[in-house]
């Protein structure tokens, strides 16, 4: 019999397309998996899967179901689990205005990152105040549809807008700060660190990017992080958008943590 961590394996590298599901707590082979209209219609009306194609869903948490896409939902044939990769990857990102933020969220969300907080900065120049709520709700409807994109059993922590200080407080171990002009360099950081498993790591390590907003961050705002045990590095010659920059950093950590 294969087992469920086989079979999440083997539906992530197909090629069948990937929703989130409210729960699949109860889903077992024969079971139906309740999808939600907009789901629904995203399937059948913009992916264009006729009734009886196949189609995985996730609940975000590790679970994954296959089977046949049927009137309701989804028949369910195969039921399985994916490990969640470890270290885990965090990324504080300064607030950017709309459209880029939207658009951070959903790259590091398909990348695989963690954990992506908002963070307010010195030169931050968005204020969202009353619309924090509607904001994160859009943030979230983003990250579903990013997870599918990606075929992403686990689904990030999204978070914010907090302060700097009240997302990165006290001492600062494994925070790489991205600035322009640092001659460390991220893989320096990283050498030798390499990927654990969930049972080598049960409390989850975290290692974090932190990047500035449109305009980056202040030199005070860098030197407090560097007090505190964070280590500045540099992303190469050349400075890159904020929308980019935590891409680019978060790649580079996955890849020296051992995470690809």
């Amino acid at each position: 019999m294969t087992s469920g961590h086989d079979v999440g394996a083997d539906l992530r590298a197909g090629t069948d397309p990937w929703v989130i599901a409210p729960s699949l707590a109860h889903a077992s082979i024969g079971s139906v998996v309740v999808l939600d209209d907009a789901t629904l219609h995203h399937l059948r009306r913009v992916r264009r899967v006729a009734a009886g194609a196949s189609v995985v869903a996730t609940d975000g948490r590790g679970v994954v179901a296959g089977g046949r896409l049927g009137q309701d939902g989804l028949e369910v044939e195969v039921v399985g689990t994916i490990a969640p990769p470890r270290p885990r990857v965090r990324v504080v990102q300064g607030l950017a205005k709309r459209s880029r933020h939207d658009e951070v969220v959903r790259m590091l969300t398909e990348l695989g990152v963690d954990w992506i907080t908002a963070a307010t900065t010195e030169r931050c120049q968005v204020d969202l105040g009353r619309k924090v709520d509607r904001v994160q709700a859009r943030w979230e409807s983003i990250v579903a549809s990013a997870c599918g994109q990606a075929r992403r059993a686990h689904r990030p922590i999204v978070d914010g807008p907090l302060r700097l200080g009240e997302a990165l407080p006290g001492s600062l171990e494994r925070v790489l700060v991205a600035h322009p002009g640092a001659t460390t360099s991220p893989l320096e950081v990283l050498a030798g660190v390499g990927a654990s498993t969930g049972d080598d790591d049960p409390g989850g390590e975290v290692w974090t990017a932190v990047i500035g907003p449109e305009g980056g961050l202040s030199d005070d705002e860098v030197a407090d992080l560097v007090a505190r045990g964070g280590v500045a590095v540099g992303l190469g010659p050349t400075v890159l958008r904020t929308e980019h920059a935590g891409l680019a950093l978060a790649a580079i950590m996955a890849a020296g943590l051992g995470r690809m």
